[in-house]
């Protein structure tokens, strides 16, 4: 199969929404030598789509993985600070949480 024909496949992908059912119904009808092509190129899609969407999820993880650091880390100041005297309104403000935030913390790891 040319590289136009390739391209026209790739671009009618993109362009409609189609269900997987769908698709594969149109492969079926595909003549065979076409088909081995055109399997190849939605293979080729498929792939970059999976890599795409680990890409994101990596992502995605990371950015939970450092909201929990930073969480954990704002926890970890509330209770020195606490322990050390200082006062709910002061850690509000140096961690950027309500005061309320800053008092069910505190309350949730009082022994």
């Amino acid at each position: 199969m040319g590289n136009f024909s390739k391209v026209l496949i790739v671009y009618y992908l993109q362009l409609v929404e189609i269900k997987e059912v769908q698709l594969l119904e149109i492969i079926e009808k595909i003549p065979p030598k076409v088909k081995k092509d055109f399997m190849s190129t939605y293979e080729l899609i498929e792939k970059k789509g999976i890599e795409k969407g680990i890409e994101k999820g990596i992502e995605k993880g990371i950015e939970k993985g450092i909201e929990k650091g930073i969480e954990k880390e704002k926890k970890g100041v509330i209770l020195k600070g606490r322990q050390n005297g200082i006062g709910i309104d002061i850690l509000a403000k140096i961690t950027g949480l309500s005061t309320e935030e800053v008092q069910k913390i505190i309350s949730e790891n009082s022994n």
